[in-house]
């Protein structure tokens, strides 16, 4: 069942060549759960961390997303940091798959297909003891939220926040939580979908549109599975 209507409008100086909406369904988590082992204070190993993708399905996504045309996902292997019972960063490790990044085909005014392809990534940031992941969690919100920012309410979990950390892959507008052992990020690296065409092919993009209604979706999903 589609929402009451999230719409994200072609905007432009002179009229567009077609008008598109992206509606943003309601959060269909799967039952299922990761199977999620850890001992008091301590992290577990990122090598046996699961798979980032296995955090959210392509069904589930599509449940989100009921125009998209085709999703795509990729593991990726990702430096991660490693944490003392205090929950701050001591080291970093290689985790096989703590990145997801899935690539979602939506409509969009400007025809042509690069416009068409749009990015969301997952990352897995801790797994643990839920009192470790906790006070990482609140340790990071310290550094990286800005006053300008405030925290997202998302079913299941016990928090969120919004940051942007420069120019490396958390683009403006990802989102930090944490539920139990488990703390995680969502980014979306590139959203055409939600662009506004201000000259020719020139594009801006307006901040927190249909994100802010994917991303509840998108962690409801996730933190069911914990």
């Amino acid at each position: 069942m589609v929402s009451a209507a999230v719409m994200v409008a072609c905007v432009a100086l002179t009229a567009c060549a077609r008008d598109t909406t992206v509606a943003v369904g309601q959060a269909r988590p799967e039952a299922r759960k990761i199977g999620i082992a850890w001992k008091p204070r301590q992290t577990v190993n990122p090598a046996q961390w699961p798979n980032a993708c296995d955090l959210l399905s392509k069904k589930e996504l599509q449940a989100i997303l009921p125009q998209a045309e085709a999703i795509k996902t990729k593991a990726s292997r990702s430096e991660v940091d490693r944490l003392d019972s205090s929950g701050r960063r001591v080291a970093t490790d290689k985790a096989p798959h703590a990145d997801c990044d899935y690539e979602v085909s939506l409509p969009h005014h400007i025809a042509r297909d690069m416009y068409r392809w749009n990015n969301i990534w997952i990352r897995i940031e801790a797994i643990g003891d839920p009192a470790v992941v906790a006070k990482s969690f609140a340790i990071r919100k310290r550094g990286w939220q800005r006053d300008e920012d405030g925290d997202l309410k998302a079913p299941g979990a016990e928090a969120c926040f919004y940051y942007e950390q420069g120019s490396t892959w958390r683009m403006p507008d990802s989102v930090m939580c944490h539920r139990g052992p488990l703390m995680f990020s969502i980014a979306v690296l590139r959203w055409p979908a939600t662009f506004k065409s201000i000259e020719g092919d020139d594009i801006i993009e307006p901040r927190r549109t249909l994100e802010k209604q994917i991303y509840p979706a998108v962690i409801q999903s996730i933190t069911a599975k914990v």
